[in-house]
C-alpha cells in the first residue's frame, strides 16, 4: 500500500508500505515490513524563539549574568523522513503460551538540526537590561541509525492467571552534520537502551482482580541532561460489583517516592519527578 498527502508546508509526502505474512506451520509465523514515514516540521521549529538556560539569578548564556534567547530561522525546514525494517517470528509453544521475536533497522534522514549564526545583545529598556540573541539557522543536515531487538513471551499459568514478560534493547546512532556551527543533535542518547516489563493478571474470584506491572528502565545519558536507571512497580485491585459497575484501588510508582523519567533540552525548567500516587476509581458502563 502506499499513502499521499499534502500539506502547505512541504507539499506532497509519498509514504509507501509493504508487508509480507508466512505461515511454514499452523503454530509457527514470520513476517516482514518495509516502509517509509515521513515527519512534517511543526509551526515552532518553523521559525519561533525561546527563552533557554535563564535561572532565578539570571546566571546564564555561559559566564555572561544574562539570559539567552533562541531564535530559530528555519522557514526552509523539509520534512523528515525513515525507512523501516522490520522482521518478525512468532512461535505458539502450548496452547496456553506463546513467543515473539522481532528486530528491526530505522535509516533516518534528513533530520532536524541547527548551526549558530550569530549572537547579539539585545536592549529592552534603557541601561544594561537586555539578553543575548542567539541565531540559528535550522536545517535537514543529520541522520541516524536505529536498531534492536524485542521479546515478547505471553504465558496463560492458568485459566485465572496470565503472565507477559517484555524485554527490547534499542541501539541509537544519530550523526550530526559537520556544518559550521552545527550544535549537536538534540536526538542524541534521548531513548533508554534496555526496558524489561513483566505483568501479572490474577482473578481472585469470579469478581475480584488484582494486577501488577513491574519494568526497569536502563539510564539515559546526554551533554545536556542524565537519568539514573529506575524500576518501578504498579498495582490495581478491581471488584466487578455488578454487571456494568467496577471499583478500583491504584498504587502507582510503588518502589520510590518518585523518580525522574525525561529531560529537557532548549525548555531547561527545573526537572519534574514522576512521584508514587494512589487513587480510587468507579467504572460505570451503561
Amino acid at each position: 500500500g502506499a499513502r499521499l498527502e499534502h500539506n502547505d508546508y512541504t507539499g506532497f509526502v509519498f509514504q509507501p508500505n509493504l508487508r509480507l505474512l508466512w505461515n511454514p506451520e499452523p503454530n509457527t509465523s514470520a513476517w516482514v515490513s518495509v516502509a517509509r514515514a515521513v515527519r512534517t516540521p511543526s509551526r515552532m521549529e518553523r521559525g519561533g524563539a525561546t527563552l533557554v538556560r535563564a535561572d532565578s539569578s539570571g546566571v546564564s548564556c555561559g559566564t555572561a549574568p544574562l539570559p539567552c534567547a533562541l531564535e530559530l530561522f528555519s522557514r526552509a525546514l523539509d520534512d523528515e523522513t525513515v525507512d523501516a525494517l522490520d522482521l518478525g517470528w512468532r512461535k505458539q509453544l502450548t496452547p496456553a503460551a506463546s513467543l515473539d521475536l522481532a528486530a528491526f533497522y530505522y535509516r533516518y534522514e534528513q533530520l532536524r538540526g541547527a548551526a549558530v549564526a550569530d549572537s547579539q545583545f539585545v536592549v529592552v529598556a534603557p541601561g544594561p537590561v537586555g539578553y543575548v540573541l542567539i541565531e540559528t539557522e535550522d536545517n535537514n543536515a543529520n541522520s541516524a541509525d536505529v536498531y534492536g531487538l524485542e521479546a515478547s513471551l505471553d504465558w496463560r499459568a492458568s485459566t485465572d492467571w496470565r503472565l507477559q514478560a517484555q524485554y527490547s534493547w534499542l541501539q541509537n546512532r544519530v550523526h550530526t552534520a559537520g556544518l559550521p556551527g552545527q550544535a549537536e543533535s538534540d536526538y542524541t542518547g534521548v531513548s533508554p537502551s534496555q526496558m524489561l516489563s513483566l505483568r501479572s493478571s490474577l482473578n481472585l474470584t469470579p469478581s475480584l482482580r488484582w494486577d501488577a506491572w513491574l519494568r526497569h528502565t536502563s539510564r539515559i545519558r546526554t551533554s545536556y541532561f542524565s537519568i539514573p536507571a529506575y524500576t518501578t512497580l504498579d498495582m490495581r485491585l478491581a471488584w466487578q460489583a455488578g454487571k456494568d459497575i467496577e471499583v478500583a484501588l491504584v498504587g502507582q510508582n510503588l518502589l520510590d517516592s518518585a523518580h525522574q523519567e525525561f529531560g529537557g533540552i532548549f525548555l531547561q525548567s527545573t526537572p519534574s519527578e514522576i512521584e508514587r500516587g494512589f487513587y480510587a476509581s468507579l467504572n460505570w458502563k451503561f
